[in-house]
């Protein structure tokens, strides 16, 4: 159940946490979702980027949330369309060099 605890603080408004509470939910986030997200892009630092990003969407939604019954999965979804959204990004910009190469 303790490893479990993070979500409820999740819940909690994060700005008002102490930084070692920030960083407990931080690693435990990653901990869900960076093996997932390693997985599309096969690289760390696009994989961090990710984590980050969706992380920043998660904590502003999650006071938010009516029903946390299903959050892992929630979690897990932001993150992955998270991932989906830089992969466009990042096959917009080779499109762009590629047309602009011609």
């Amino acid at each position: 159940m303790e490893q479990e605890q993070w979500l409820f603080f999740l819940r909690s408004n994060f700005k008002d946490l102490d930084s070692s509470s920030q960083e407990w939910i931080y690693h435990s986030y990653k901990n869900l979702v960076y093996r997932d997200i390693y997985f599309l892009f096969r690289e760390h630092e696009l994989a961090e980027d990710v984590v980050q990003e969706s992380i920043l969407k998660v904590v502003d939604k999650a006071t938010k949330l009516d029903n946390t019954a299903n959050m892992k999965a929630w979690i897990k979804e932001v993150a992955r369309n998270t991932a989906y959204d830089m992969l466009k990004k990042i096959n917009n910009v080779v499109l762009f060099i590629v047309l602009t190469a011609l």
